[in-house]
């Protein structure tokens, strides 16, 4: 299940706006309802997240993945390293979550986004744009 936030906090699901905690805290008092008992360990929730506040809020709310999207490496770094150093250890409860880079990165610029901090690093470059393989079974009639 991926939720994708956006500036406007508008869900896919309905045309009303919803805050990003009110629609995280529905997603995880479902997931841990019923979704849970069907899926088991292999259903993650993933918050694509535009700063380091609305990350915040996804962890506190029980996000298995933040995605920082669309952020510079150096502010990548920043958020990613912050996440892991003052937010974790400050949470109430203990919580386990991957944080990933996605958006704008590419195989020359994959470089400048490592990080100690970062556990996933996403390229859709791999996916758009690649030329595709006509695999198609045509029979011609002889003549």
């Amino acid at each position: 299940m991926r939720l994708d936030h956006q500036r406007g906090r508008q869900s896919s699901i309905s045309r009303r706006t919803f805050s990003l905690s009110l629609v995280l805290r529905a997603l995880m008092r479902q997931r841990d309802a019923d979704s849970r008992c069907a899926q088991g360990f292999s259903l993650k929730i993933e918050v694509e997240c535009q700063n380091l506040d609305d990350a915040v809020e996804a962890i506190k709310a029980g996000a298995d993945v933040v995605m920082l999207d669309n952020m510079p490496p150096a502010a990548l770094d920043a958020a990613a390293r912050d996440l892991r150093t003052i937010v974790q250890p400050s949470l109430d409860t203990p919580t386990n979550f991957l944080i990933e880079a996605s958006g704008g990165i590419t195989l020359e610029t994959l470089g400048e986004y490592m990080s100690d901090w970062v556990d996933v690093i996403s390229l859709g470059s791999l996916t758009q744009g690649v030329p595709h393989v006509d695999l198609s079974l045509k029979i011609q009639a002889s003549e």
